[in-house]
C-alpha cells in the first residue's frame, strides 16, 4: 500500500483468480471520504520461518550466492519494448498546450505525464493499461460516474473536492484512465480521450549510448518481465530493470535486484552511503545495511539493491 504523492489516495496491489490465472491490479482509494471508513479484522497469521524453511538445505540468511552470466541482451530487450509504443494511443491535441511531456512504459502500463505550468506546475496523466493479465471488469473505478457515451465508448468521470479528476473509459479492448489536477474541465478531459490516436511510431527513439547494464546477476534473467523506461525532455532517459520475483508470486527467489539508471541525478544520491572505489566509475557509494550500490561514471547515474 502507498500514499500518493499529495496525500490524497491510497494505492494497493490486488490479485484475483480468473480461470486459470491470476488476475494482478492496482486499485485507488480516494481519501476523500476517510471519516465513512470502518475497521475491519485482519484475517491473516504470522508465519513461523524456522518452521517454514524447516527441512530445506538453508535459511534466508544463509543462502550463498552465486554470480552468473545475463544471458539476455538487455539493451536489445528495452529497444524491442520501446518499439511496441507504435502501437499505443496517443493525443493528438490538447486542451492547454503542456510544457512538457513525460513518457513512460512499464510491463503494467504505458503513459504520457502532461505538465502544464500555471502559477505551479500541474499533472495530468493518461495511463494504458497493457498487461495482458489485467481484467476489464476493474477498469472503471466505483466512485466515477458515467457521463458521456460516444461511438460505442463509455466515459466515467468525477472531479474530487481535493482538486483531483478521473476519467475512465475502455477503448479497442485496452483500460485508459485520465487522472490529475483540475488544469482541465471535465470537457477538456473528454475531449482529450476523444483525441487519443496510434501514431504508427515510437514518441522518441532510445538512447542507450554509453550505458553499462550488467552482465552478470545473482539471479537468473531470460526474460525482461518487469521494466520501466521513462523519457522527458527535461531530464532524457532513465531505465529500471528487476532481476527475480519481484512480487514475490513464484516463492522461488529470496529476493530481487532493482538495477537503475539514468542521466539525471537519483534524489538522495550518496546521502546514506560510503564513499567507495569502483573501477570504471567516477564515483560510488555503497550501503552495507540495505545492500545498496550508487555509481556514477561521468555522465550516467546507476543504482542497484536488494529489493
Amino acid at each position: 500500500m502507498a500514499l500518493s504523492g499529495d496525500g490524497k489516495s491510497l494505492f494497493f496491489n490486488d490479485s484475483e483468480p480468473k480461470d486459470e490465472n491470476i488476475i494482478n491490479s492496482v486499485k485507488r482509494i480516494s481519501l476523500e471520504n476517510a471519516s465513512q471508513f470502518k475497521k475491519s479484522d485482519f484475517q491473516g497469521k504470522l508465519e513461523n520461518l524456522e518452521e517454514l524453511f524447516a527441512g530445506g538445505s538453508s535459511t534466508p540468511q544463509d543462502e550463498e550466492i552465486h554470480l552468473q552470466p545475463v544471458k539476455l541482451d538487455l539493451r536489445k530487450a528495452l529497444v524491442d519494448k520501446w518499439e511496441q509504443t507504435k502501437d499505443l494511443y496517443f493525443p493528438t491535441s490538447f486542451p492547454k498546450q503542456p510544457t512538457s511531456i513525460r513518457y513512460t512504459l512499464s510491463d503494467y502500463a504505458y503513459s504520457l505525464t502532461l505538465y502544464i505550468d500555471e502559477f505551479v506546475t500541474k499533472e495530468v496523466e493518461i495511463s494504458t493499461i497493457v498487461d495482458s493479465t489485467f481484467s476489464l471488469d476493474i477498469c472503471i473505478e466505483d466512485d466515477l460516474e458515467l457521463v458521456e457515451t460516444k461511438n460505442g465508448i463509455d466515459y466515467y468521470f468525477k472531479s474530487f473536492s481535493s482538486s483531483d479528476n478521473e476519467l475512465n473509459f475502455v477503448m479497442d479492448g485496452k483500460c485508459f484512465a485520465i487522472t490529475g489536477d483540475d488544469v482541465f474541465s471535465q470537457e477538456d478531459y473528454l475531449n482529450l480521450a476523444y483525441s487519443l490516436k496510434k501514431q504508427g511510431d515510437i514518441p522518441v527513439a532510445l538512447n542507450m549510448e554509453g550505458i553499462k547494464f550488467p552482465t552478470i546477476s545473482p539471479i537468473p534473467i531470460s526474460e525482461l518481465d518487469e521494466f520501466y523506461i521513462s523519457y522527458s525532455e527535461n531530464y532524457g532517459f532513465s531505465y529500471l530493470i528487476y532481476f527475480g520475483d519481484f512480487y514475490g508470486t513464484t516463492g522461488d527467489q529470496l529476493f530481487s535486484v532493482g538495477f537503475y539508471t539514468s542521466t539525471s541525478e537519483v534524489a538522495g544520491y550518496g546521502v546514506n552511503g560510503e564513499a567507495i572505489e569502483v573501477k570504471g566509475y567516477e564515483e560510488a557509494y555503497f550501503n552495507p545495511e540495505a545492500l545498496e550500490l550508487e555509481l556514477f561514471d561521468g555522465k550516467h547515474y546507476y543504482f542497484m539493491r536488494q529489493i
